[in-house]
């Protein structure tokens, strides 16, 4: 018997890998050794990346600050 043709199945909305809990300021200040007003100088000048989930919360995911680190590296292995 011949078949119709079928759609190929639609792709999930969802990412190839499930996002990871966002993380709180202290998990930043000791994963960067920055100062705590330093790191709120930089959430308020937009040099960090960050969620604000109310007005006094910001959240962070920790692969935008990992990719954050990475950006502010200076010389060293694999940089130009």
């Amino acid at each position: 018997m011949h078949r119709k043709h079928e759609a190929p199945p639609t792709e999930s909305p969802t990412p190839d890998k499930p996002r990871k809990p966002l993380v709180n300021l202290r998990w930043v200040l000791q994963r960067t050794g920055l100062p705590k007003g330093t790191l709120y100088s930089k959430i308020s000048r937009g040099e960090i990346p960050v969620v604000r989930l109310g007005p006094r919360l910001p959240m962070f995911d920790p692969d935008e600050v990992e990719a954050w680190i990475d950006s502010c590296r200076v010389g060293g292995k694999g940089t130009k």
